[in-house]
């Protein structure tokens, strides 16, 4: 025995059930320090070093809840040590909700500006109707619309990088709506059909292969965009735009979250969903018409129209929700960063927001038509007939 090593004694006093911590350190051989104790194999097991027998530290409630991200109320999983392990996490600071959007994690709701005094309003270089808006970062967006002068009804584009800019597309008639992939992806619509295409240097003109108005843009990605309109829907695949017609009915908006998964609003309250054809969902429900349409995903799709109408899609049925706003508002565009992040515009300079909880109206500081709304995380872009100015919301 006298020739045995120190380490050797060591192993063999693990093996024996005796403490694994104090016996390695005497024969020499360090404990682990990775957080989970002597014994344990990236928190659950024993170490190499002295065997399965050697017990493993628990950690603490602390670490635990730590360790898995939670930080509020009962949580229940798996600690170091490969053991169910039930923990108070904490507790959520005062008007924070527990558990809302990510199980065991405080919630905090956002603080919005107040608008009211007009101090959310942004200048540009020209005076135009805007019809959408569409933010790739908070310094790459692009609105479109049309002039009134000097020459009537001309397409307009204008971008944000910091400071707005008109970029024109060279269209002789009023553009609707905008969409982009990337900085050198962008998609323009407008009347009679016109598409074009932002390359990063300048817009060229598309073949769409509808002389129909189109309303609206929105794709998945560079090779899945969808365009729609009057009787109307084309579909660029990465090579070209192919046009298509579901239905006869006035189209207004579209938005897509993947190549089997998309919605189409219009009138009469029309929606068709595509999961690789186009079917109806709701119509010839009333006379009102739906304009907008935006999701987080699949099981979270919002869509507004005339008479301050909100649907919400929640993956297996469409139902209305209370607005808050008046009867007599049409809402036009609908936009949000998350689930609960959700903007509606409308006439009359109307703003509503949505917070996870339900729907509150937000002083815009206008009483001119909102036509479009679209943003980041940070804050948000809303355009109209505002003249020289844009709404642009940061919070």
């Amino acid at each position: 025995m006298n020739l045995l090593s120190d380490k050797v004694l060591a192993l063999l006093a693990c093996l024996a059930l005796l403490s694994c911590e104090s016996v390695l350190e005497a024969g020499g051989i360090a404990p682990r320090s990775d957080g989970g104790g002597v014994g344990s194999d990236a928190g659950v097991g024993a170490d190499a070093g002295c065997g399965a027998d050697c017990p493993c530290v628990p950690e603490s409630d602390e670490q635990f809840c730590l360790r898995l991200q939670k930080n509020c109320d009962q949580f229940t999983g798996i600690d170091n040590c490969g053991k169910s392990r039930t923990a108070l996490c904490g507790t959520c600071a005062a008007g924070d909700r527990c558990g809302f959007a990510v199980p065991n994690v405080c919630w905090h709701k956002k603080t919005l500006p107040d608008c009211s005094t007009g101090s959310c309003t942004q200048s540009i270089p020209v005076n135009v109707t805007l019809n959408d808006v569409f933010a790739l970062s908070a310094t790459d967006v692009w609105t479109v619309g049309y002039q009134s002068a000097p020459v009537r009804n001309v397409g307009s584009s204008l971008h944000y990088d910091g400071a707005w800019s008109e970029k024109p597309t060279g269209s002789a008639v009023p553009l609707t709506g905008v969409w982009g992939a990337a900085a050198n992806d962008v998609w323009a619509v407008g009347e009679d059909g016109v598409i074009f295409h932002w390359n990063g240097l300048g817009w060229s003109s598309e073949v769409s292969g509808t002389s129909n108005h189109l309303e609206d843009v929105w794709g998945s990605s560079s090779t899945d965009v969808w365009a729609v309109g009057f009787g109307a829907f084309s579909h660029w695949d990465g090579q070209q735009w192919t046009a298509s017609r579901p239905s006869a009915k006035f189209f207004h908006g579209v938005w897509a979250a993947s190549s089997t998964e998309a919605w189409a609003v219009g009138e009469w309250e029309t929606v068709l969903h595509w999961d690789g054809a186009w079917t109806a969902k709701r119509e010839n429900v009333s006379s009102a018409t739906l304009y907008g349409v935006w999701g987080s995903g699949p099981d979270d799709v919002w869509i507004v129209g005339d008479q301050a109408t909100l649907l919400h899609w929640d993956g297996h049925s469409l139902s209305l929700v209370a607005s808050g706003a008046a009867q007599s508002v049409s809402l036009r565009g609908v936009w949000g960063s998350a689930k609960d992040d959700v903007w509606a515009v409308g006439t009359s300079g109307t703003l509503l927001h949505f917070d996870g909880l339900g729907w509150s109206l937000v002083a815009s500081g206008t009483s001119f038509g909102l036509a479009g709304v679209g943003g980041t995380s940070a804050g948000i872009w809303a355009v109209g007939g505002l003249g020289q100015s844009v709404l642009h919301l940061v919070y």
